[in-house]
């Protein structure tokens, strides 16, 4: 989810009134893309606050503004060493404040980065102990219950009224559209856009985004290619929308879409997209080197952070990587932290494909737990292999 520090600014925007957003010209692909600051300034204003708040922050417990900072520039550039900071940081702050709930908080939300969502529960509750506000906790409580599957609940720990801010209106979309009410989802996620009073591009490109991801659950590809072109053009930095975005299109815009991501992003979906996107263009010995690289950078992620890049790994190994038996292991393992639909759905692809009805099986009666609705389908092919598995 969004980070606070955008849903704080947004707060403040909706406070005092705010300007109302501008559309662009009429002739652009995107005639009802609001305006929004410049991302390059955007990105030089993050970075600058992260370069200050770092050579000033002597108390761990007070560098919660750089956590949020670190955090933001690592969910939207791609930067997995802005998280390995942000985690250093948090440790510190729980270890030297151990009775604070702002840090249990912000370890929270460095864990709930890094898929390990039993310790951001565990610190959720240490900090609601500590005296931290019922809004603060279940704001907290609410991606975990959605990575778990639990879309009713998740429901319940955010803003479902119609006066809720754009943001928060967003994430009820997402949750919607999890729940199979698509009709809804596109409803709030379009009140959400029309209402949204701000001009971070930050805000905007992560509401495509998640647009994107709902419209893609629900086999509408070419809208959901619609909108995550749109986040990419709000923020070219985006990483993980242009690596949605880059199987879409041709090679060579492909590149060009990851050639405009940030110095910092180090996150090996990119790697491997450019890989993926150099042999689509025939650029075979290029796209061998630029493979290795990624193989390699999930190997050492894996390897570091197992929970946080399991899901992101089968994918590789499922299509770029080649390795059918090591995508199965990694999907079962994602799916077994927290039953996402796309980890389900590799893990039961890959042991469909490989023949294991056991682990076919095994998929379906995980599959099961889920509060939340597959998509159409996704849900067929678990329809049919459930009715295999009960034969």
């Amino acid at each position: 989810m969004l980070a606070a520090c955008s849903k704080k600014h947004e707060e403040a925007v909706a406070s005092d009134g705010g300007a109302a957003s501008v559309s662009i010209d009429a002739a652009s692909p995107f005639p009802d893309l609001p305006s929004t600051t410049s991302p390059s300034i955007t990105i030089s204003n993050l970075n600058g606050d992260i370069e200050f708040q770092t050579k000033h922050m002597s108390d761990p417990v007070r560098g919660g503004p750089l956590v949020e900072s670190l955090l933001t520039r690592a969910q939207f550039f791609g930067s997995v060493q802005d998280l390995e900071t942000a985690q250093a940081i948090v440790d510190k702050a729980v270890a030297e404040r151990p009775k604070d709930p702002k840090a249990h908080l912000a370890k929270a939300s460095v864990a709930e980065s890094f898929h390990d969502f039993a310790l951001a529960s565990t610190e959720i509750e240490r900090a609601a102990v500590f005296g931290a506000s019922g809004d603060e906790v279940n704001r907290s409580k609410l991606p975990i219950a959605l990575a778990m599957g639990k879309c009713d609940k998740a429901l319940t720990f955010g803003d479902s009224s119609n006066d809720a801010l754009s943001l928060d209106m967003a994430t009820h979309a997402a949750i919607e559209q999890r729940r199979g009410n698509a009709q809804e989802s596109e409803r709030l996620f379009a009140l959400a856009r029309s209402r949204y009073r701000d001009v971070s591009p930050f805000a905007i490109a992560w509401m495509d985004f998640e647009r994107a991801r709902a419209l893609d659950r629900q086999g509408d590809k070419t809208s959901a290619t619609h909108y995550y072109q749109e986040a990419v053009t709000v923020l070219p930095v985006y990483a993980h929308a242009v690596t949605h975005l880059t199987s879409s299109v041709s090679p060579a815009r492909a590149l060009e879409l990851l050639a405009a991501l940030d110095p910092s992003c180090d996150d090996p979906d990119a790697l491997a997209a450019k890989a993926d996107a150099l042999r689509r263009a025939g650029r075979e010995d290029e796209a061998k080197a630029a493979d290795a690289t990624a193989r390699n950078r999930f190997e050492e992620l894996l390897a570091k952070h197992p929970l946080a890049f399991a899901d992101h790994g089968a994918a590789y190994f499922m299509g770029m990587g080649k390795d059918l038996p090591r995508a199965l292991v990694l999907a079962k393992q994602a799916a077994m932290n927290a039953p996402a639909e796309e980890s389900l759905d590799m893990w039961l692809t890959a042991a469909t494909a490989l023949k294991q009805s056991d682990e076919v099986c095994a998929a379906v009666k995980q599959a099961g737990t889920l509060e939340c609705v597959l998509g159409p389908t996704v849900k067929s092919r678990f329809d049919a292999a459930k009715a295999n598995c009960a034969k």
